[in-house]
């Protein structure tokens, strides 16, 4: 029994301990890769090989972004950017224009998925074993009132067509309302469950309202808790991880019969050749291939009112 427990104990330290980690952010500058997490921290500083630098901050900042973001309409893309250097978590926007001191300086904030809380389960309006809600009253069958009178729920005069008394096997099927089904969920939220639970990671940026410039503030975290690292596959691409080139590339797989499931995989693997951590959905790529057929029956004079004839003359006359 002493070796069981010491076995637990191991395993139980190992997990909690795989649950707590610092991941370091890596931000494009200027076509150069920087290293900023010496910006975050009680002990931040300036990074080394930062490009376009001020030689003076702000008042708890050590790192300027690049002209690439300058004003508020520049949030989404900038976002967009940290949560591509942010693999391993789901980056969401907290807070957003939220006015700091005077002279225009405005906070933003993202923050690791599991900040969240999960919301408390409402009480089921259904009983152990029922499949209708409480107070639904049962359907009976009516009372003839005469001899001869027919109703719907009456079974066809045929003798064969009689009911029959079928006896049921006991199913096999994981009853969801065993205590256990949770454990056997193989899905999950990746909300905390408790306030407690929360994850602190999180990126503070302070835009400076008399030029536009964004800042890495240094009370930033950086430090998640609470949960594993999301693997690469995780992480869903959209339309706006592509250039024209690999567009074009969907439109012709599309045109030459492949399958939105298929040109998925070819992109998939495609893009994490590149180093870009995710995968194509295939209903993603759906989104994409119906845009750009929209588009070629445009050009092609097909208007969305056509029937399916009409379209094809319209293709075959093209």
């Amino acid at each position: 029994m002493g070796i069981d427990e010491e076995l637990c104990d191991s395993l139980h330290e190992s997990y909690f301990k795989n649950l707590h980690y610092t991941k370091s952010l890596l931000v494009h500058h200027n076509d150069v890769s920087v290293d900023v997490t010496c910006a975050v921290g009680e002990s931040a500083s300036r990074p080394p090989n930062a490009p376009d630098q001020p030689e003076s901050f702000p008042k708890g900042t050590f790192y300027r972004f690049s002209s690439d973001y300058v004003g508020p309409e520049a949030f989404d893309s900038l976002s967009g950017m940290l949560k591509k250097c942010c693999p391993d978590c789901s980056l969401y926007v907290q807070k957003r224009d939220q006015r700091i001191g005077g002279f225009g300086t405005l906070g933003f904030e993202l923050r690791c998925g599991c900040y969240k809380v999960q919301k408390e389960r409402m009480e089921s309006d259904f009983d152990d074993g029922c499949f209708t809600k409480r107070g639904t009253k049962p359907e009976t069958v009516k009372k003839q009132r005469t001899a001869n009178q027919v109703t719907t729920t009456d079974r066809m005069s045929n003798s064969k067509m009689k009911s029959r008394l079928v006896e049921r096997t006991p199913s096999k099927a994981p009853n969801p309302l065993e205590e256990d089904w949770e454990m056997k969920n193989r899905t999950g939220s990746s909300r905390a469950k408790s306030q407690s639970m929360r994850c602190p990671a999180v990126i503070r940026l302070l835009m400076i309202g008399s030029d536009g410039r964004y800042y890495l503030r240094a009370d930033s975290d950086l430090n998640h808790r609470h949960h594993h690292p999301l693997p690469p596959e995780a992480n869903s691409l959209t339309a706006s991880d592509l250039n024209e080139d690999e567009e074009a590339w969907i439109a012709q797989m599309y045109k030459m019969g492949m399958s939105n499931g298929v040109i998925a995989g070819v992109m998939s693997g495609y893009m994490q050749g590149k180093g870009v951590a995710g995968e194509f959905l295939t209903h993603t790529i759906k989104t994409i291939t119906s845009k750009l057929t929209r588009e070629m029956e445009v050009l092609a004079g097909i208007d969305s009112d056509f029937s399916v004839a009409e379209k094809t003359i319209a293709q075959l006359n093209e």
